[in-house]
């Protein structure tokens, strides 16, 4: 697929200097982020648009490996770097909304 538009890592450090970080904890804002994201692919498949090649699903397969990463790496990290107030260490929600 050819590259178009501005590279993520780019874009990263754009975004990155623009806000406060949601939490101390890096996982929890990759998993809020990734969470975000698949929301709105949600919107795209509700507004019928195209996510798939040649048959071959596009983007959700790559939120879902990723979202399944970084909960592996979560509960390898020492328990006082995690903040545990959305998604214990295994993954686990305990927010406060429904799910």
């Amino acid at each position: 697929m050819p590259s178009i538009g501005i590279d993520i890592q780019t874009l990263a450090k754009i975004l990155a200097k623009e806000r406060e970080p949601e939490s101390h904890d890096p996982s929890v804002e990759i998993i809020v982020h990734l969470a975000l994201a698949y929301a709105s692919l949600e919107k795209l498949r509700d507004e019928e648009a195209d996510l798939e090649i040649g048959g071959r699903p596009l983007i959700a397969p790559s939120l879902e490996r990723a979202y399944r990463e970084i909960l592996y790496v979560r509960s390898r990290q020492p328990g006082e770097l995690l903040d545990t107030s959305i998604i214990t260490r295994y993954g686990r929600y305990v927010g406060e909304g429904k799910v």
